[in-house]
Formats: C-alpha cells, sequence, structure tokens
C-alpha cells in the first residue's frame, strides 16, 4: 500500500465519524440540547 491508499482510507473514515454524527444528532432533542453547536456540526457535510 502507497501514500495514496493511506488518503483514500482517512478521507473515509472521516466521513464516516461525520454522517455517524450527524445520523445521531438528527432529532429535535439534539437540536434543542445542541442549540448553536448543533447548526455548526451539520454544517461539516458541505465542508467535505
Amino acid at each position: 500500500m502507497d501514500w495514496n491508499t493511506y488518503i483514500h482510507y482517512f478521507q473515509g473514515i472521516a466521513m464516516m465519524a461525520i454522517f455517524t454524527a450527524l445520523t445521531f444528532t438528527s432529532n429535535d432533542e439534539s437540536v434543542k440540547k445542541l442549540k448553536k453547536n448543533w447548526r455548526k456540526l451539520h454544517q461539516l457535510q458541505h465542508s467535505q
């Protein structure tokens, strides 16, 4: 495996972590609890 393979693996794991966090916080209770941080978290998917 070369360096490019590790980069692709890292990107995949990072995206999986972001989408997992989005999944667990996509409910009304999380919106109320996280307030402004909820919006920042859900804007992560647009920054990739």
